[in-house]
């Protein structure tokens, strides 16, 4: 069973069995009615803007609506690794951007890194971040 916002999802048969299929169409409705699944596309359905909407609507599984969104927002690709890895090398602090912001910024850039599967060891991203400051005289 798949695990949904602390409630089991029932997994489809795995054979044919018209008892074992009606079983599963039983407790896949009672699941998608319990109220956690229903708390769980409600949020999911109350933070997005009616543009974001129209890619889960239909979707009853909260899971799978935040795996589409996520596939659309936060690819997961070589292009998009490769960009992230080419901004934290290249951050740099401009004179007009609070030293805590820009920690921030490169923070944000290191986590996308590994939500994408890289390692960013500490001494490199301590590197980064030095090389991220000019020397200010």
């Amino acid at each position: 069973m798949e695990v949904v916002y602390g409630t089991e999802k029932p997994l489809p048969p795995t054979t044919q069995n018209a008892e074992a299929i009606a079983k599963y169409e039983t407790d896949l409705k009672e699941w998608n009615r319990s109220p956690k699944v229903k708390k769980a596309r409600s949020i999911i359905g109350a933070t997005v803007s009616k543009s974001v909407m129209m890619y889960i609507e239909g979707m009853g599984d909260p899971a799978e609506m935040w795996k589409v969104l996520e596939e659309k927002y936060n690819p997961k690709t070589k292009v998009t690794l490769l960009q992230t890895i080419r901004n934290l090398m290249t951050a740099e602090k401009s004179s007009d951007i609070l030293m805590e912001d820009h920690l921030q910024h490169v923070q944000r850039l290191k986590r996308r890194l590994e939500e994408q599967g890289e390692v960013v060891s500490d001494n490199i991203y301590c590197s980064i971040l030095l090389n991220s400051v000019r020397d200010e005289e």
